[in-house]
């Protein structure tokens, strides 16, 4: 996996690097973003009942206008996981190409017995599945870590505020 990883990401100036960067960042965007969609949520129902109607109205206008940017950054983490996969794939293809029409290796697969049809066509549908696969790996790995992580310091600032150490 590891020299996988090296061909899909050939080194930290890359566009790979920068999209992985620019996709953690809105992960840890959409993290913070629901945990104050969460706490307006707790504030909307704590309005709900004390029927004050003024603050409800005020509170829901809030969360009406955090819907927007919420739900652009929903789909900019389905874009930049699309881009992703496809910079991986580009990677990728390139590099077992290069390795199949080393040497003429191609001409030595076609002329099997028959076993293999379309080599060249099968390589890139599993290359395609692969980095997509990849890409989402990376989103579905990162936010529950961040999530937890964020957990993990939230509970550690409270024990300290209520005089644990640790």
């Amino acid at each position: 996996m590891i020299k996988l990883v090296r061909i899909m990401i050939p080194s930290l100036a890359s566009r790979e690097v920068l999209l992985l960067v620019l996709h953690t960042v809105s992960l840890i965007s959409r993290t913070f973003l629901s945990i104050y969609v969460a706490n307006l949520d707790g504030q909307v129902v704590k309005q709900i009942v004390r029927r004050d109607l003024r603050q409800f109205a005020r509170l829901m206008s809030k969360w009406l206008l955090i819907a927007v940017p919420a739900t652009f950054l929903n789909s900019l983490i389905r874009f930049l996981e699309s881009k992703l996969a496809l910079a991986f794939r580009s990677q990728l293809v390139q590099y077992a190409y290069n390795q199949y029409f080393h040497h003429e290796t191609y001409y030595s697969v076609s002329n099997l017995d028959g076993r293999l049809e379309n080599v060249d066509h099968s390589l890139t549908d599993d290359l395609t599945t692969f980095a997509g696969h990849c890409a989402h790996l990376y989103s579905s790995v990162t936010k529950p870590l961040l999530d937890v992580s964020m957990i993990l310091v939230t509970l550690y600032t409270m024990s300290r505020q209520m005089g644990s150490f640790g």
